[in-house]
């Protein structure tokens, strides 16, 4: 067969903090995969021969804490053993395994929209072969992807608000949290800023969240780049209803 050539892989379901997927759930800990997200992958020959370098895949479906992407490759893959190398989100640049990201000062209060970097272990495999749509599934590779920011979870239960719903939070640190980062696919780890980096992470919330109750928690989710503070620094926080404002300080520990 020649010619483009739609192949799949998939990312296993998981649970708990080492979560396998994307956007925050209610809990701000488990996360859903949602049809159209976008990844990148790069395939390395054992020869050390680039064939897929941050090839795009989109998701498709799920099914059972599992999520399917596929892509269209120009031309079928050679035969021979792959290691792969799986990210999210899309990188802002890369040259080979080194890859550039983004982490975004405004975000949207689920640590969705690329608003948090994963990068999976690497698998090795052969290569990936056309999907049998008529099949149950799809024989491409399987992954699993590690969280590499720190997740934030603000919820309030401030009786200052009167009951209104929480529209934004502007959250300043004593250093960078966001902004530009280089990572090492085989080697992957966020150790500072980069470039472009800010202090301030402003949370814009497109739906407003309520006040948390006495039984329940509502969150709000952010992603920073991991930092070390020492003791007693602190975070400053700024929270925004409709027509009230409240500032606090949280301690940071080192």
């Amino acid at each position: 067969m020649e010619g483009p050539t739609e192949v799949g892989i998939s990312i296993n379901g998981g649970s708990g903090i080492s979560m396998e997927v994307k956007a925050a759930g209610s809990d701000g800990l488990s996360t859903v995969w949602e049809d159209g997200d976008a990844i990148s992958l790069w395939g390395i020959r054992d020869n050390g021969t680039s064939v897929l370098t941050a090839q795009p895949f989109t998701c498709y479906g799920l099914v059972d804490g599992a999520a399917f992407f596929t892509s269209t490759l120009n031309a079928p893959m050679p035969e021979g053993e792959y290691t792969y190398y799986l990210a999210y989100p899309a990188p802002v640049s890369y040259s080979g395994l080194n890859a550039v990201f983004r982490i975004p000062a405004r975000q949207d209060g689920k640590s969705g929209s690329g608003e948090d970097i994963m990068v999976s272990a690497p698998v090795r495999h052969g290569p990936l072969l056309p999907i049998d749509w008529e099949a149950a599934g799809h024989d491409g590779a399987s992954f699993t992807m590690n969280h590499l920011l720190h997740r934030l979870r603000f919820y309030t239960e401030d009786s200052r608000f009167g009951g209104e719903a929480v529209q934004k939070i502007v959250a300043t640190f004593p250093r960078d949290v966001a902004g530009l980062v280089n990572i090492d696919l085989k080697n992957p780890e966020v150790s500072s800023i980069s470039a472009e980096g800010s202090r301030t992470i402003t949370v814009d919330l497109k739906d407003p969240v309520p006040v948390s109750g006495t039984g329940s928690r509502n969150y709000i989710i952010a992603s920073i780049a991991p930092a070390s503070f020492t003791d007693g620094e602190g975070m400053q926080v700024r929270v925004y209803t409709e027509t009230k404002v409240a500032d606090v300080t949280i301690p940071l520990q080192s």
